[in-house]
């Protein structure tokens, strides 16, 4: 795929933490620092499984030359271990990960010629994502399902690679509703797309809209997860104010409390996004439960109610206990 927090029943099991900061709204965060890489770098984490292991990537210059290299963490206790990239390749990174530890990487062959995905399967080694020359990799699945996006003979078109190894299904949309952006894919392999005419949800071939509340223009979908999508819409205002939506019907969003912007969402609902000040928030579907502590910012929320967020100087996984939400 693509954080907040909900009363303590509702995240599972805690990660071990760093002393706790309160905040307003009842709610008390724990910090777990992800160590960075085993090698000298600039660490990113990307992606995680949602069960405390991580993957990413760490790039450092090496004789006026870029050098990236895939960086898989096993939990937060240990630097995350570097992993050689597939053969003829170079510069593997982590686009995403799913909850059975599958990773998905892009990488590009030491020709120069095209760009690769594969998923990685730690022992399992690499499995090519074939049938292109160029491929952009986009997300992975819990059943292995990896939306990615390829160049076409009508423009970028995107593809499905299915997790049981049946041949990878060029999505079929309309002359006049071309594709703009593949955007996420759900455990069921319902996809995400932004189309020429706006956000769409993608499954066994039928398209479905997600529809732009009345008053409103511009809606975008950013996060699809459990049936759930979130994103934003534009008012029509001189100041084009924005809106957070969720969709849990396509054809009825509902507007997330006080919200500018819905960023992503887990399974059970939990958004992290934007207020109407730009500051990063939670909330658990449409209600705001508290502001995310201000040294971070969130990148991924998981189904076990963790947050991924970048720091000053590297990563956090992040939890909450919240008393009530407002």
């Amino acid at each position: 795929m693509r954080g907040r927090f909900l009363p303590a029943a509702l995240l599972g099991a805690a990660l071990l933490s760093s002393p706790a900061q309160a905040a307003e709204a009842g709610c008390t965060w724990a910090e777990t620092p992800i160590p960075a890489a085993d090698t000298w770098g600039t660490t990113y984490v990307a992606a995680g499984t949602g069960t405390g292991n991580y993957a990413g990537s760490v790039h450092r210059v090496v004789n006026d030359q870029l050098v990236v290299e895939l960086v898989l963490w096993t939990g937060t206790d240990e630097p995350g271990r570097t992993q050689q990239a597939p053969a003829g390749h170079h510069q593997a990174s982590a686009v995403d990960q799913n909850a059975a530890g599958t990773v998905l990487v892009r990488a590009y062959p030491v020709d120069g010629t095209g760009a690769g995905a594969f998923r990685y399967h730690g022992l399992g080694g690499y499995e090519p994502l074939t049938g292109f020359k160029r491929v952009d990799p986009v997300a992975i699945n819990d059943r292995g399902d990896v939306l990615g996006t390829v160049p076409g003979d009508k423009g970028t078109e995107a593809v499905v690679w299915p997790g049981d190894g049946a041949p990878p299904v060029v999505l079929d949309l309309p002359e006049d509703n071309h594709l703009v952006q593949a955007t996420d894919l759900d455990n069921d392999g319902t996809v995400l797309l932004h189309l020429a005419k706006g956000p769409h949800l993608w499954r066994a071939g039928a398209l479905t809209p997600l529809a732009t509340p009345p008053g409103y223009r511009l809606t975008a979908a950013t996060s699809l997860r459990g049936g759930l999508a979130t994103g934003y819409t534009r008012g029509l205002d001189e100041v084009a104010t924005y809106q957070g939506l969720l969709w849990a019907d396509p054809a009825n969003p509902e507007p997330i409390k006080g919200a500018a912007i819905g960023d992503e969402v887990n399974a059970s609902g939990m958004v992290i996004g934007r207020d109407a000040a730009f500051a990063d928030a939670v909330w658990q579907r449409t209600t705001f439960v508290d502001h995310f502590p201000a040294n971070a910012l969130p990148t991924r929320v998981f189904d076990d109610g963790s947050v991924l967020a970048e720091r000053p100087g590297g990563y956090s996984a992040w939890r909450a206990a919240c008393i009530g939400s407002n």
